[in-house]
């Protein structure tokens, strides 16, 4: 009878130990969301304007650019570039009837860590030579400043960079006087860096 008791003892003690999970050392990932956070500013010089977004983000971002304008008969256009509407000898606005210049535009990425591309500038930078219509091409697409510098990580030390967009819009005789306007918006996408 002893026996059996220490038999059936060694038995529960062994299911005890065998039914603790072993314990194993794995490592610890916090998930640090992305933030990103943008501001601007914009001044003319030496005839071309440029205008300047601060990006602050602490993680790799992509950069896309869009606007509307409207062509000479008013009609909606998917990217902007410089126009004005025609007024007539009184100065009222005649409808259904706008000038806009030929617009080139470029772009210049400044204070950042490192670009995914093989440069940081699109299509001559402060000497812009860009059309509004590859610059408002969508991420990836070629032509597009995405494609051409990628994926953008800020300074490790201020989570900061800038896009420095520049245009320049350049007039004929047929174009009426007056202050041509343009408005572009630049749109920061979020892009973390793969983690090795």
């Amino acid at each position: 009878m002893k026996k059996n008791i220490l038999t059936a003892a060694i038995m529960v003690i062994g299911i005890i130990f065998t039914a603790i999970p072993a314990l194993a050392v794995d490592s610890i990932t916090a998930e640090v969301p992305q933030t990103i956070i943008m501001s601007g500013e914009g001044f003319n010089k030496s005839g071309t304007a440029e205008g300047i977004w601060t990006v602050t983000s602490n993680d790799g971002f992509d950069i896309s650019f869009s606007g509307t304008s409207r062509d000479d008969a008013g009609s909606d256009l998917s990217y902007p570039q410089f126009s004005k509407q025609d007024v007539d000898a009184t100065g009222s606005a005649i409808t259904d009837s706008y000038d806009h210049l030929a617009t080139t535009c470029g772009v210049v990425i400044s204070d950042y860590t490192s670009v995914e591309g093989v440069v940081d500038t699109w299509s001559g930078g402060s000497a812009p030579t860009g059309t509004p219509q590859d610059m408002v091409k969508a991420l990836g697409v070629a032509g597009s400043p995405d494609a051409t510098i990628g994926r953008i990580v800020p300074d490790t030390t201020t989570n900061e960079a800038k896009i420095h967009l520049y245009v320049k819009g350049e007039s004929t005789a047929e174009q009426q006087s007056g202050n041509y306007t343009m408005t572009v918006t630049c749109t920061a996408t979020a892009n973390p860096v793969p983690v090795p």
